[in-house]
């Protein structure tokens, strides 16, 4: 008699953990990204300054789990930071970045929640809109203006992020979650920005459809 009630415990908890347990996943994500680094840098005198403020990033993930632990996954993520150069006016172009990453997953699931951490790589397109500086100088009793005209730069370039997930089975369906992603690309252009990073902390949340 124990080892029937002992078996029928273990398979309805099998089929509660199934419940909650599919095979995959795609959602929506939006939330904050944070300049770092280079990135951030706001001192004039700073050669390496791109003067970015907190942005804000929107995407959509997926994950394809291999077995209990292991999977793959996958990211597409638009991002926009404003720049706020000081003492300089009419200059407040924004850097937009657009990435296609995909890689690794190894997820912690334990009851109705699955811990996720990924390694991806893949390609980021980014936008430097193009923009005016109005600098005045003071000569004595006079004040002259100039004005520099900059281009619009288009670049692209290889580029990687890693991160971390908390996933709320919500439902048999639906998962509730909230991450963390550190990324990071590097773009070339011919004017200005030449060979510079881009790197975020970014903080999202998101629903998303289980598989």
């Amino acid at each position: 008699m124990k080892k029937i009630l002992f078996g029928g415990a273990l398979l309805l908890s099998s089929l509660g953990f199934a419940q909650f347990e599919g095979t995959g996943f795609v959602s929506v994500i939006v939330g904050n990204s944070n300049p770092t680094g280079e990135f951030a840098r706001s001192e004039l005198y700073e050669e390496n300054a791109h003067f970015a403020q907190e942005g804000t990033t929107f995407g959509i993930n997926g994950g394809y789990m291999l077995n209990k632990n292991f999977g793959l996954a996958g990211r597409f993520s638009m991002s926009s930071w404003d720049t706020e150069i000081p003492n300089v006016t009419n200059a407040s172009p924004r850097f937009i970045t657009t990435s296609f990453l995909a890689g690794g997953m190894f997820s912690i699931p334990t009851g109705r929640f699955a811990f996720d951490f990924r390694l991806l790589a893949g390609m980021a397109s980014t936008t430097y809109e193009k923009h005016r500086f109005d600098s005045s100088t003071t000569w004595g009793n006079g004040t002259s203006t100039t004005t520099i005209y900059v281009p619009e730069s288009n670049m692209s370039e290889i580029a990687y992020s890693y991160g971390t997930s908390a996933r709320f089975h919500a439902s048999d369906k639906i998962d509730l979650m909230a991450n963390v992603d550190f990324f990071n690309t590097k773009p070339r252009s011919d004017y200005y920005i030449s060979s510079k990073n881009i790197s975020t902390t970014d903080f999202t949340v998101g629903v998303g459809l289980r598989l």
